[in-house]
């Protein structure tokens, strides 16, 4: 199952939308409280989304408070699985996520591989491993453009 999972073939842009996701994963706490405190400025009463209503852009704002709010739910959601990956993966792999894609860090393959003590083709295999392993998760189950639209805020 697992080599399965490792096969899975991924475009180039495919590719670039996990790469983006992991580097925002280290940001994704302050960018949902930031989210949550935006939503809360506004006092409502209870409103549900319903079916359709993303499409067009509601003048109303308790419509725009209450999308907002599934906005949150689904990046919490985002963050969730992506925690419980960064349970499963291997301490190797880990170590790229937080000093490859981490904004503060941003190591280089050479520096990651030596770091690592390994060589940079075993560097490239852990990490194509690592990107292929979070998309096989969100893979049909799970749209994360929305997290790509928010990005740039």
């Amino acid at each position: 199952m697992q080599d399965e999972l490792l096969s899975t073939k991924l475009s180039k842009k495919e590719r670039k939308r996990i790469e983006r996701l992991l580097f925002d994963y280290h940001r994704m706490p302050s960018k949902i409280e930031s989210a949550k405190m935006r939503a809360e400025q506004a006092v409502t009463a209870s409103y549900t989304v319903q079916e359709g209503s993303r499409n067009a852009s509601p003048s109303d704002p308790t419509a725009s408070l209450a999308i907002k709010r599934d906005e949150i739910g689904q990046m919490e959601r985002l963050r969730k699985l992506l925690e419980d990956q960064y349970d499963l993966i291997t301490d190797d792999e880990r170590y790229i996520w937080n000093h490859v894609y981490h904004p503060r860090h941003r190591f280089t393959p050479e520096r990651t591989a030596a770091a690592l003590s390994i060589s940079r083709q075993h560097y490239f295999n852990l990490r194509n491993r690592l990107i292929s392993q979070v998309a096989s998760v969100l893979e049909g189950k799970y749209d994360v453009t929305f997290w790509e639209s928010e990005r740039h805020d």
